[in-house]
Parts: structure tokens; C-alpha cells; sequence
């Protein structure tokens, strides 16, 4: 992840934060797929502007077996709270 991140550090202005499984772009709450966030965090801490622009950038669930959209509201609210508590913010 860091040796992918060093030749665009000087580059990057903001951050879109989601999260997946690996396979496909999956706009998943942080911790609800497989991205390492202690090792993300502290790459997003390298960057020359420490205190960059963040956006949750999110995928609302459809279907019979998907939660209310509050309910998906308030699980993502707890992602970035935990992820805001993990950055010191």
C-alpha cells in the first residue's frame, strides 16, 4: 500500500474513504470490508498536507435484505466516528 502511495504523495489533495473486498469498487463503510486502516490512516498522515479534505463516499444497499436507509445512515456514522477516533481528529 505505501510503496503504491510514495510516487503520488506529493500529488494527492483530498481523500474519497470507503472501503471493500478487494475485488470491485464497493463504496462499503470503513471496517466493513478488507482495507487495512491502521496501515491507511498512517499513510494518509504522510501526505505533505497532514490535514487533507476527507470524503465518506458511500453505496447505499438495495434489495429485500438490505437495512433501512437509517439504519445504513447510522452504521456509517459509526465508521467515521471510529475511523475520525483512529486519525486523532
Amino acid at each position: 500500500m505505501e510503496k503504491g502511495f510514495a510516487p503520488l504523495r506529493e500529488l494527492v489533495v483530498g481523500a474519497h474513504i470507503h472501503d471493500n473486498h478487494g475485488e470491485k469498487d464497493e463504496h462499503l463503510p470503513p471496517y466493513d470490508g478488507t482495507i487495512d486502516w491502521e496501515k491507511a490512516i498512517k499513510i494518509l498522515k504522510t501526505a505533505p498536507e497532514a490535514n487533507l479534505p476527507l470524503l465518506l463516499e458511500l453505496k447505499e444497499k438495495t434489495g429485500p435484505e438490505a437495512a433501512s436507509a437509517q439504519e445504513q445512515l447510522a452504521a456509517a456514522r459509526k465508521a467515521w466516528d471510529r475511523f475520525e477516533e483512529e486519525c486523532g481528529t
